[in-house]
């Protein structure tokens, strides 16, 4: 039996968690190098936080990626808390944890922030994202 592939939405949802993952996977990366850097300028927790919540974010990522791609139901049910988890993440990481937060850019994080929310509950909630996941959660029993 031909498995299908994930709907054009569905692909799209994935590749956008997957640009997170990267993103996420280089601050760990970017943290470890500079580590005394930031250390030496950054408040605390400084280079600790930022390292574990990039490696955190990467290694959650990147199960949620793969589960998305492959089709797991668990993967659309989790990429619902994921949508609530990461911008609850990055305003914490914004308004409590910078020394000296940019209020410049914030109106359009959130605007942006919103806009992506909305944007992947639709595609998850599409009736051909429905089927997909109901289809391969089907296939695997």
């Amino acid at each position: 039996m031909k498995e299908s592939s994930p709907p054009f939405f569905v692909t799209l949802f994935a590749l956008g968690v997957l640009s997170l993952t990267i993103h996420n996977a280089l601050r760990f990366g970017a943290a470890l190098a500079a580590w005394k850097t930031i250390q030496q300028y950054a408040p605390f927790p400084g280079a600790f936080f930022i390292a574990l919540s990039g490696l955190a974010w990467a290694v959650a990522g990147g199960i949620l990626f793969t589960g998305l791609w492959q089709g797991k139901s668990w993967a659309r049910r989790a990429s619902f808390v994921a949508i609530i988890l990461y911008p609850l993440y990055d305003w914490g990481n914004r308004l409590f944890l910078q020394a000296s937060p940019s209020r410049y850019n914030q109106s359009f994080v959130l605007i942006f922030q919103a806009v992506w929310i909305c944007l992947s509950i639709f595609i998850l909630l599409l009736p051909s994202s429905r089927k997909f996941f109901a289809e391969r959660e089907n296939h695997d029993r």
